[in-house]
């Protein structure tokens, strides 16, 4: 129930519509006033009278600048820590590989200095901690001879994340046996990564052949501040 409405109406109504609600101000001895409200609630058929009686007492003009002062004094602060937090804490990486080296992606050069990348290449430092969306596209040739790849997502050289890629054949009728496919393909790893600072990131392949003039990609989003 609203009962701020309710004041509210009962406050700005005319004093002289006594029926459906009444108000009365006073003056007390305390050099404060004494305010009593009385309304009237209707629910269906039932009439309910409600009275509340307020004391009201004097509050100097000084005290109420003071708090006024203090409060925005506190907003301003909270602008700057607000503006401090979203710069320091906001942190993306939209990583490319175009070489694999000993069966592990290789980046190009970061265009963030929320991450480093390693001397070689092939892995990726966090410099701020916290909750990564992480997400990987590998764009590799299809498997043959029914062999069996895999891809990995790595983080502190321990496997968090793994696909397994079968070989793609197409079986020809004319000289009855199974031919690899010649298409390209690629293969997904998307996970959420709860990482400290200098926890390190990479990507192996093994069994895979890359194409070599199309990308893969990694991309990591902090989650949240």
């Amino acid at each position: 129930m609203d009962y701020a409405s309710y004041f509210r109406q009962c406050l700005d109504c005319l004093s002289d519509r006594s029926q459906e609600s009444h108000r009365k101000l006073e003056s007390r001895v305390n050099s404060g006033l004494r305010l009593e409200l009385s309304f009237n609630l209707r629910l269906l058929e039932s009439v309910r009278n409600a009275n509340y009686v307020f004391e009201l007492k004097p509050v100097a003009v000084e005290r109420i600048d003071l708090l006024e002062s203090r409060l925005r004094d506190q907003e301003e602060e909270m602008e700057q820590l607000r503006g401090q937090v979203d710069l320091s804490d906001r942190a993306f990486l939209y990583a490319e590989s175009a070489v694999w080296t000993a069966s592990t992606l290789q980046w190009k050069p970061l265009a963030s200095d929320k991450f480093i990348l390693a001397a070689d290449s092939t892995s990726i430092t966090f410099r701020i901690p916290g909750l990564y969306a992480i997400a990987v596209l590998v764009n590799h040739w299809p498997n043959q001879n029914n062999t069996s790849g895999t891809k990995s997502l790595i983080k502190n050289d321990v496997k968090i994340q793994r696909a397994v890629t079968g070989s793609t054949n197409l079986y020809d009728s004319g000289y009855g046996k199974n031919l690899s496919a010649g298409h390209r393909t690629s293969t997904s790893l998307m996970c959420v990564v709860q990482a400290k600072e200098d926890d390190r990131i990479a990507v192996s392949c093994t069994k895979t052949t890359y194409v070599d003039d199309t990308a893969s990609y990694l991309t990591a989003a902090r989650m949240g501040f």
